[in-house]
């Protein structure tokens, strides 16, 4: 059914122009239509043809009487880098899966430093990765280690570590990509890991450094994370500092 016609509307009231780094891109009355003209032209309302005919002039297709060839061309390139911007974020925003999820094996050798041989641990790590950008993620950590024999001594030791920071991952969409990281929480260690008579939290830190092996978008392996597991842990007058050792891997799920 063809739409009823409807009567011009003033030049004044609808005319419009558009403006490139403060400058307009049509002179005067180049830019400006009527509703009649609009109307006509599709039937289906002015502010949807309107937008519409605006687009193909800026972009150069529909050619402006008093104009050159040379602003016409301008025209166009400024429309083709629009259009490449506009799929370009697009494209960005589906390269990189949103959340990734690890879980894996952790190995940890402590440094006490004080008081206590160096010892061993064992045990298992887990994460989940928030990526705000194709590069810059923001990871929550939570890891547990077990050693049975602390200084000589038959144990029953165990340390958990609660951390979160950022991380920075590079060439995420290539087969390998290497990322660093720098988390921040604190430990919590039982009377046989911190060999006190209590268990308590203490403040610990881990900066580090990975590796993961891109077997598809939606897994990865993690073939090595080299951490330096900062901790401050209990004496019976304070605390000292423990500088430790911590190697994971394990496997990558992204969503």
């Amino acid at each position: 059914m063809r739409p009823a016609k409807s009567s011009p509307v003033s030049l004044t009231k609808l005319s419009y122009k558009f403006f490139f780094f403060g400058q307009p891109l049509y002179k005067s009355g180049a830019s400006q239509l009527t509703f009649e003209q609009l109307f006509v032209s599709d039937g289906m309302g002015s502010l949807r043809v309107g937008l519409t005919v605006s687009f193909i002039r800026v972009c150069g297709t529909r050619r402006v009487q008093n104009h050159t060839q040379g602003k016409n061309q301008m025209r166009k390139v400024v429309c083709l880098i629009g259009l490449v911007l506009l799929f370009s974020l697009g494209a960005a925003a589906q390269d990189v899966p949103k959340v990734d999820l690890f879980a894996g094996y952790s190995y940890v050798h402590t440094s006490p430093g004080v008081g206590i041989d160096s010892f061993n641990a064992n045990g298992g790590v887990g994460s989940v990765g928030l990526n705000l950008t194709n590069w810059g993620a923001l990871v929550v950590e939570v890891g547990g280690i077990h050693a049975s024999v602390v200084n000589g001594t038959n144990v029953d030791a165990t340390a958990l570590t609660y951390m979160a920071g950022p991380k920075i991952t590079f060439f995420h969409r290539s087969k390998f990509s290497p990322f660093v990281q720098g988390l921040f929480g604190f430990t919590n260690t039982n009377a046989g890991f911190n060999q006190t008579t209590l268990s308590h939290n203490t403040f610990a830190m881990s900066p580090g450094i990975g590796l993961d092996w891109n077997v598809r978008r939606h897994l990865a392996i993690r073939l090595g994370q080299a951490d330096y597991l900062f901790t401050r842990m209990p004496t019976s007058a304070s605390q000292v500092n423990w500088n430790n050792f911590r190697y994971s891997a394990g496997v990558v799920l992204r969503f």
